[in-house]
Parts: C-alpha cells; sequence; structure tokens
C-alpha cells in the first residue's frame, strides 16, 4: 500500500459519509435524536484503511468494530449466518462503512476460477450481503459506504480478481441508489 493511501482514503470516507465542506466533521450529525448518538457499523476496523475510518469517527459517534477476529463483534462477510448473527448483536445502526473484503492477487496468466471465486464471495457477494441484510435494520436516511478500489479504473498487474470485485461493488451500488427506500443511501469509495 503506498504510504499516502490511508490519508486519501480517509478523504474518500469523509466524502461518502455526508461531507460538506473542509469541516464536514461539524457538519455530520451528531445525534439523531436528544441523548442518541449516531451508531456507526465498520466492518474491517481493524485493517489498515478501518483503522483510519475507526479514528475518525469514534470521537464524536457510537462505532461498533467488527472485524474477522477482532473488533466489538466478530464477522465474517463471506458467511450469511455470520452477518445474520453479527446484525442480531448489534441491532438497528444508522450507518455502515465496511473497509474489508478479501480478492486473490497474482499474475493473469495463472489466475485460476477459484482464485476470482476468492473476490466474488468475499470482496463482492461479501458487501452486498451487508447491505441486502442490513436494510432492514438501517435507520431512515442511513447510509451504507463499500469498499472498491482504484484497479478497476487503473488496472495493475496481478489484480485481475480485485478488478473483477471492484466492478460488482461500483454496479451494486449504482442500482441500490436507485432501490433503496426511506432515503437510505449507498455509496463506493475507491481507495
Amino acid at each position: 500500500m503506498r504510504a499516502d493511501a490511508a490519508p486519501r482514503a480517509v478523504r474518500l470516507w469523509r466524502t461518502a459519509l455526508g461531507r460538506r465542506d473542509a469541516a464536514w466533521h461539524r457538519w455530520a450529525p451528531q445525534r439523531l435524536s436528544e441523548g442518541s448518538l449516531v451508531r456507526i457499523i465498520v466492518v474491517g476496523g481493524a485493517g489498515t484503511i478501518g483503522t483510519a475510518v475507526v479514528e475518525l469517527l469514534s470521537a464524536r459517534h457510537d462505532v461498533v468494530v467488527a472485524g474477522r477476529q477482532s473488533g466489538d463483534v466478530q464477522v465474517d462477510i463471506s458467511s450469511r449466518d455470520s452477518v445474520r448473527s453479527m446484525y442480531r448483536r448489534i441491532g438497528s445502526f444508522d450507518a455502515l462503512a465496511c473497509a474489508a473484503g478479501e480478492a486473490h492477487f497474482g499474475p493473469f496468466e495463472t489466475v485460476t476460477e477459484e482464485e476470482l471465486a476468492l473476490g466474488l464471495h468475499s470482496k463482492l457477494l461479501g458487501q452486498m450481503r451487508l447491505v441486502l441484510l442490513g436494510r432492514s435494520l438501517i435507520s431512515e436516511g442511513g447510509s451504507f459506504t463499500l469498499i472498491s478500489g482504484y484497479v478497476l479504473d487503473d488496472p495493475i498487474p496481478q489484480a485481475t480478481s480485485f478488478a473483477v470485485a471492484n466492478g460488482g461493488v461500483e454496479g451494486f451500488v449504482r442500482a441500490g441508489a436507485l432501490s433503496l427506500e426511506r432515503r437510505v443511501r449507498i455509496n463506493a469509495v475507491s481507495p
């Protein structure tokens, strides 16, 4: 990962989570009602990007960190049962930011169906699953922020699986934005 990747990613998350000006954190709603903090789930909150997102949001919001092996609640986004279990434990929420999802990194000449499937099952279907299973629990006007990646628009060797999964995430977000009800928003960031 480039040295400037985390700061760039944080800037993208700020935009996706509702930035209006340079002091976006002062604009962002701090409370839904008196005494009620905005509850944000950060999936993949222990990773490089996720840690920066958690740090940015936790001072002013009720942040629930979800991760495969650490965090406030454990979740494997490639498992429907695991995602359902996470939502049962957390309950209703106001926003979800996902910084999780695996894909294979290797030469195109030798990539296999199984290696491509990793990106499809984890990075693509895992994030879709977070939205599909969470859409009934998110508050009116809530926000889903998913992660795609720059290799969709600026391909690099050995990142075929990432590009395929990122394309799926982008398509899902565009279609979902037209269909989600109750003023729920969905965005993808591309660090």
